[in-house]
């Protein structure tokens, strides 16, 4: 079974497909968009990373892990981060490593940075998103 085909099972409810590398899923404040290519799936989250989106997320993780050797992350736009939705991102990690998969965090939000900062956590690897005028974040 592909992405896409693991990826509509699950999502059925609310997913939008684009084009045939390109899906989307609301979960209530929640977007979540998976893109691929041959090599990786780019899971992009938006809006708020919580508890009510964690078990959705943790679907769409592992449905990547199955068919892409490289699973990236972008948390560019989310708005807000919990602890369930770090959990999901620090599980995904550990699932990765385990398999022998790449997995990344790209673009991460202030929000989720700080979120991990207060439960004393860190995103190794992770890239901070750029500020609204498109600079580098300090």
């Amino acid at each position: 079974m592909t992405v896409r085909e693991r990826f509509l099972n699950n999502f059925k409810k609310s997913l939008v497909p684009a084009d045939e590398n390109h899906w989307a899923e609301k979960v209530g404040p929640t977007v979540m968009t998976l893109t691929t290519d041959k090599i990786t799936g780019v899971l992009k989250v938006s809006g708020n990373l919580d508890i009510e989106s964690a078990n959705p997320l943790r679907e769409a993780i592992l449905d990547c892990f199955s068919a892409q050797p490289e699973v990236a992350i972008d948390l560019a736009e989310v708005d807000a981060c919990d602890a369930a939705g770090l959990q999901v991102l620090l599980a995904g990690r550990r699932d990765a490593a385990s398999c022998g998969q790449a997995f990344r965090f790209h673009a991460v939000s202030p929000p989720v940075l700080e979120t991990a900062a207060a439960l004393g956590l860190a995103l190794e690897g992770a890239v901070q998103a750029p500020d609204s005028e498109g600079r580098d974040a300090a």
